[in-house]
């Protein structure tokens, strides 16, 4: 189980990377997702908001459409590439509204002590 803490610091480093890396967007949200937010997956029983969760949920679906490359890229990088440009764009998109919406709640979590 993912707790809010963990998937703050996944999804923001992620983040970081995505925003800060070297290379072209589809080469740093492949980077993001396979140094980071990929262990940030398992929401079963997380008491973090429901919606989130299935917007993680998604998303993290998105990044596994290809179940076997047999390239050696692996799965994640097999399916980021297969994506169009316009794909990479939403699911980077899509990695920031997640990625604030933590810290949304991660700021209420401290803000309430």
């Amino acid at each position: 189980m993912t707790d809010l803490n963990y998937a703050w610091e996944k999804f923001f480093t992620g983040l970081d990377s995505l925003a800060t890396g070297e290379g072209t967007l589809r080469e740093r949200l492949k980077s993001a997702y396979t140094s980071q937010i990929n262990r940030a997956e398992d929401w079963s029983g997380s008491s973090i908001d429901p919606e989130l969760g299935e917007m993680v949920k998604r998303f993290h679906a998105r990044m596994r459409t290809v179940d076997n490359p047999g390239d050696g890229r692996g799965i994640y990088s097999a399916s980021i590439d297969a994506m169009s440009d316009e794909e990479v764009s939403t699911a980077a998109q899509e990695l920031f509204s997640i990625a604030l919406r933590l810290h949304e709640l991660h700021a209420l979590q401290y803000a309430d002590r």
